[in-house]
């Protein structure tokens, strides 16, 4: 798309900027500032707002899937921490957009032009955040979520909390105080720069005003599910990286004729190139307004299958093809196999896999080649 191009080529030139960004911090969880910098200055915070309020609409119209697609896998490429940074802020605005309100699209936009990044805070912790008293002048929510991606990064977050006949509404609130945050329920090995936390609220007054959308709108198919492919295009990213990266460590090492190693370089080509067929496919389902919301979901679902296969078949035949230098922490590939075996680690893959395959058996045209 012509209006976004400009933004992805500012992604492609920034792209050695940020991946040495993501390098230097290695393991250590500081948030990618530079990178976060970056996306600003490209315009890329406001680009997923739709046309008519002045964005792009990366993520949000569907002649945007495949320059949506392409900026998520660059991002996947240079840092993943950054590109899930970027995907919940996509994410909160998809949702806001799908269910919000003219005046909340319009309150949103502007809060994202003064600077903020959104975050998806949905994970409840010990003390789930719920509505703890309603009044005429609004209502009082309580609890805490974790773990939250971008503590101290995020201004505005889109969280989910329970309603007192334990419904679930989405509501979005203002999350700078650091007086909130809290230690997240533990360290991950990869994806440190995503800053995970906890975010505490003791008692915090919101009106109808800061609510989004109506009670269980959050899981409503196909928005629930089908946002996954922009997390599997930045998966895909970091996968071409890594066999980038291999292939060049490979060559460098004179090991590029060896019968092996030409069975590991086919093997990814294979899976790589899986990947690559089934993201598009997802991308432009999900984005696209032609199928029913379960064909999308089930698409999208066998995308996100085939690149976790893809990403384990990739990362096994790297380490396996360079032995020890694969774990060496100054070798870049080290910090991308330890993000992306985190970022690999979407909930519940058996049940995505089975009731997607479930889905296509039962309707002949989603596998027919006659139908």
């Amino acid at each position: 798309m012509d209006r976004l191009e400009p933004r992805i080529l500012t992604l492609v030139r920034r792209h050695s900027d940020i991946e040495a960004e993501a390098d230097a911090n290695g393991a250590a969880a500081i948030p990618p500032a530079l990178g976060l910098q970056i996306l600003r200055e490209a315009g890329l915070f406001l680009a997923p707002f739709p046309l008519i309020y002045g964005g792009d609409g990366l993520g949000t119209e569907a002649d945007a899937a495949i320059a949506t697609e392409r900026v998520f896998r660059n991002l996947g490429s240079a840092n993943l921490s950054l590109a899930r940074l970027f995907e919940a802020h996509v994410n909160v605005i998809k949702l806001v957009v799908q269910y919000g309100s003219a005046h909340q699209i319009t309150k949103l936009m502007q809060c994202v032009s003064s600077g903020s990044v959104l975050g998806l805070w949905v994970t409840d912790f010990a003390n789930p955040l719920r509505v703890v008293s309603t009044t005429r002048e609004g209502s009082v929510i309580s609890g805490c979520k974790a773990p939250a991606s971008g503590i101290g990064v995020v201004r505005h977050a889109l969280m989910t909390l329970i309603l007192a006949d334990g419904a679930t509404r989405m509501v979005l609130v203002r999350v700078d105080d650091a007086s909130s945050f809290r230690a997240g329920p533990g360290s991950l090995s990869g994806m440190a720069g995503t800053a995970n936390g906890g975010f505490e609220i003791d008692v915090l007054r919101v009106t109808e005003h800061d609510f989004i959308g109506n009670a269980e709108d959050y899981l409503r198919e196909p928005v629930f599910s089908s946002g996954a492919w922009r997390s599997s295009a930045a998966a895909l990213g970091a996968i071409e990286r890594l066999m980038e990266l291999f292939f060049t460590q490979l060559k460098a090492r004179g090991r590029g004729s060896n019968p092996h190693q030409l069975l590991r370089v086919g093997k990814i080509l294979i899976a790589t190139e899986t990947a690559r067929w089934w993201v598009r496919k997802a991308a432009l389902a999900a984005e696209g307004t032609d199928l029913v919301a379960a064909d999308i979901v089930a698409t999208v679902g066998l995308a996100r299958t085939a690149v976790e296969e893809a990403g384990l078949i990739v990362i096994q035949a790297v380490q396996r093809g360079l032995g020890l230098s694969a774990f060496v922490t100054s070798n870049p590939i080290e910090r991308i196999i330890r993000d992306l075996s985190t970022y690999l680690r979407q909930p519940a893959p058996d049940d995505v896999l089975t009731e997607a395959a479930a889905h296509c058996l039962a309707h002949d045209h989603m596998w027919s080649a006659r139908s």
